[in-house]
């Protein structure tokens, strides 16, 4: 069963959470907490806490200030039931309840599609390919093209050195971003223009010039990745290497060695991966409040460009840059919250 929180009044309006069973999730104030939500005042620092038991999910208030109501009835302990509107604090939550194959982000015209086929050798297993689509408001929303249109005198978009020398940025990141990106409308978001030259691909040959100074963690979705990169990954988390964020969220620091850098390349192109670089170490803890925009690359391009993004205070509390996919065929986007 699938718990899917939207969050229909406060301030983090719009905000969607996904709880899958056998999850334990707290809610609060507190940076510390599962889902935070530092910017509803009347909230307590660990308010709720909302379980997966063998009836379903239920919800139980930790002691806070104000009280945790369901469908306006102040409860210590409640099962939910789908349909059932959450007040804590000054944030109301929707709760939908699905199936575990269900799409938590249908009602957005979000779709997920997967097929499979054969590989060339008879006895060779069947591949996975799975794809995502948008409706087509939210196609009309993408922003700079790569190259004018045809027969167009349109100019590319550039990045300015004015632009970047005004918001103070890692000389290194404006060096890559002037050569390879394009600017999108929106705070520090951009878009590859030209590939790097690289054996490695434009994913991997980005991120070692990226990453050439700093600290590299990656984000990877398990359900979404290779079949090549399936047991890599299952041998990391043996060695606690990587660290669960969700059932289906793993993320961990990365070298660049040979052999990190073939599971970062295996990884690419199939809307599983996300890069984060910074000049401070991210534990990949601090991760878990921010899981649910991590889970696909193609979709973390929409939601970074909401001014009041959570994550976005985070990365650039961190001085972090986050290198995604923004389909799993397209082109790679960069958003940099570099402030120095």
């Amino acid at each position: 069963m699938i718990c899917v929180l939207n969050v229909v009044r406060g301030p983090a309006k719009q905000g969607r959470y996904v709880l899958h069973q056998n999850d334990t999730v707290e809610i609060g104030r507190s940076a510390h907490a599962d889902i935070s939500l530092p910017a509803d005042p009347q909230l307590s620092r660990r308010h709720v806490l909302i379980s997966f038991k063998e009836t379903g999910f239920s919800i139980c208030d930790l002691g806070s200030s104000n009280g945790t109501f369901v469908n306006d009835e102040r409860v210590n302990r409640a099962t939910l039931s789908n349909g059932d509107m959450i007040r804590i604090g000054k944030t109301q939550l929707r709760v939908t309840l699905m199936e575990n194959d269900a799409n938590p982000h249908a009602e957005d015209g979000v779709q997920f599609s997967s097929s499979e086929s054969a590989g060339a050798d008879q006895d060779a297993r069947y591949r996975t390919e799975r794809s995502i689509s948008f409706p087509d408001e939210l196609r009309s929303l993408e922003r700079t093209r790569i190259a004018p249109r045809e027969g167009s005198d349109e100019p590319m978009p550039t990045v300015t050195a004015q632009s970047l020398e005004s918001d103070r940025w890692n000389p290194m990141i404006q060096d890559v971003i002037q050569r390879y990106f394009v600017a999108e409308p929106g705070q520090q978001l951009y878009r590859i223009q030209q590939s790097p030259e690289s054996a490695w691909g434009d994913l991997v040959g980005v991120l070692l010039e990226l990453s050439s100074k700093g600290h590299l963690l990656s984000v990877f979705n398990v359900a979404q990745v290779s079949e090549d990169a399936t047991p890599r990954l299952e041998k990391r988390l043996g060695r606690k290497q990587l660290v669960p964020l969700t059932q289906t969220l793993v993320a961990g620091q990365m070298a660049t060695s040979e052999s990190e850098l073939r599971l970062l390349s295996a990884s690419s192109r199939c809307d599983g991966l996300i890069c984060i670089g910074s000049q401070e170490r991210i534990d990949p803890e601090e991760l878990k409040p921010f899981a649910n925009s991590l889970s696909y690359p193609s979709m973390f391009g929409e939601y970074i460009q909401e001014a009041d993004a959570p994550i976005r205070d985070f990365l650039r509390k961190r001085r972090a840059w986050v290198l995604f996919e923004w389909s799993s065929s397209g082109p790679l986007g960069l958003f940099a919250a570099i402030d120095f």
